[in-house]
């Protein structure tokens, strides 16, 4: 019977899972159930994929402030458990 000092915690550290919900514009969301430590590339991609848009074509805002998630994961971005992240697609270009 082990002690009840030896008991190992369920979560390792680090893994903590956060959800992130991802809003476009017309009000549709997805979300993502992702570690902390994730890429943000990764969730970014992965709409992209899912909504048939180039990662390229796509804006992710959080706070109303673009989102530079080059090489950071979800935790350096500051997003927690039920964060919601803004999506657009820019327009380019137009006349009268």
């Amino acid at each position: 019977m082990a002690a009840a000092g030896d008991v190992k915690p369920d979560v390792k550290p680090g893994s903590e899972f956060v959800t992130i919900k991802v809003k476009s514009a017309d009000g549709a969301t997805l979300t993502f159930k992702v570690k902390a430590k994730t890429m943000f590339t990764k969730v970014a991609t992965a709409y992209a994929d899912k909504k048939g848009h180039t990662l390229e074509s796509l804006v992710f805002m959080f706070d109303g402030e673009r989102l530079a998630y080059e090489g950071s994961t979800v935790s350096d971005l500051g997003l927690k458990d039920g964060d919601i992240v803004d999506v657009t697609v820019p327009q380019v270009g137009g006349s009268f």
